[in-house]
């Protein structure tokens, strides 16, 4: 990502810092992308599980929306993906390893799912990995 958008768009392990009324607080996104009419949220974990829905949805994208003041398109990049596990969000979109072209084409309220396999010579690790198919 850093090469099709580079830095000043694309930041990877974000700190994010914002004021509610009991102070300052912290936010972590694996990734942030600052694209002209939305910005993007990427929580990347090993399998697909309901914590990174509260993570994109209740954390990053409301504080990213006042922000920007742009409407915040949210992602969770994920290894291992059960259809079977419960979400609380019906009709979010998934996609696999058809690349990011095809995530920004979706609309952006919809919560994505992107199940990236790594090739068998690619480390198991996700977030590795993902630099890896920055690199391509």
């Amino acid at each position: 990502m850093l090469e099709r958008f580079g830095e000043t768009k694309y930041g990877a392990e974000c700190h994010v810092i914002y004021w509610t009324a009991k102070g300052p607080r912290n936010a972590f996104p694996d990734g942030i992308l600052w694209l002209d009419d939305r910005t993007v949220v990427f929580e990347i974990k090993r399998q697909h599980m309901p914590e990174a829905w509260w993570q994109l949805r209740k954390h990053y994208q409301p504080v990213l929306e006042a922000y920007s003041m742009k409407p915040v398109q949210v992602c969770e990049i994920v290894e291992d993906f059960d259809l079977q596990m419960p979400f609380p969000e019906q009709g979010f979109h998934f996609f696999e390893n058809s690349g990011l072209d095809d995530f920004l084409k979706m609309p952006v309220g919809q919560f994505g799912v992107w199940w990236w396999k790594p090739m068998p010579s690619t480390t198991r690790n996700v977030a590795s990995g993902l630099r890896n198919l920055e690199a391509r």
